[in-house]
């Protein structure tokens, strides 16, 4: 004996079948938010940018070959501790990038509309972040070897002047790879699919332009170690309102 049934059929399922998941591609589908702290973990970009820009800035020399013409002496009576906090500051910006590039992992998948573009963007913020950690140690190597150091003295003046002459710019470099990922974030701020804010997409055109420029007009390479550490707090300070 046959017993009909309300339960709908498979031919009545909506397309995609039962339980189908949300197209993520698609920035307009409903997601659920990944957890309660959803809204959180982009304040570790924030800090990678505020700590970033702090280690560039207390890395860099302050003297040049006309002031100072005798490198070595230069060397001798450099501010060990200036060094040992470019130290701490560049380990903590290398630490708190990774984090936050774990964390977009996720976020970029479900926003990023299927972009290239965006996908690009947490390896390009990789670069900076395994750079970060090398001009951290050859800071670290500074504050170990200079007078007052642990080590004072077991080093080669010489070795302690390519450290320092690393750091001129060695901090600043690195900071390439997240102009690559502000590059790649462009496109998220424009258009009828865009995810973030115009605002966001003018304030990332001017802090790329000025570095980009100076390269190519004077050879500079320094520059977005200055301008990429702005423009990741405001990335991640856009991200708190966007990412729940």
């Amino acid at each position: 004996m046959t017993t009909l049934s309300d339960t709908p059929s498979w031919s009545d399922q909506p397309a995609g079948g039962i339980g189908a998941l949300p197209d993520l591609a698609d920035p307009t589908t409903p997601t659920t938010p990944m957890g309660p702290r959803a809204a959180r973990w982009p304040w570790w970009a924030v800090v990678a940018g505020v700590t970033g820009l702090a280690a560039n800035l207390t890395s860099m020399g302050a003297t040049t070959a006309d002031r100072d013409p005798d490198p070595l002496e230069v060397v001798e009576n450099l501010p060990r501790l200036q060094y040992h906090v470019s130290f701490v500051l560049g380990l903590a910006c290398a630490a708190s990038l990774v984090v936050a590039i774990a964390a977009l992992r996720p976020w970029i998948e479900q926003r990023g509309g299927g972009r290239l573009s965006a996908a690009v963007v947490p390896p390009a913020l990789s670069i900076t972040a395994t750079l970060a950690v090398i001009a951290a140690c050859m800071a670290g190597s500074l504050a170990l070897y200079l007078p007052g150091g642990v080590d004072d003295g077991t080093m080669w003046i010489e070795g302690l002047a390519a450290a320092y002459y690393y750091l001129d710019f060695g901090a600043l470099i690195g900071w390439w790879g997240a102009m690559l990922a502000a590059i790649c974030i462009l496109p998220m701020t424009m258009g009828e699919r865009r995810v973030l804010p115009r605002w966001l997409g003018v304030v990332t055109i001017v802090l790329v332009a000025l570095p980009a420029l100076a390269a190519a007009a004077t050879g500079l390479p320094g520059l977005p170690g200055l301008t990429m550490p702005v423009w990741l707090i405001a990335f991640g300070v856009v991200l708190t309102r966007r990412a729940g």
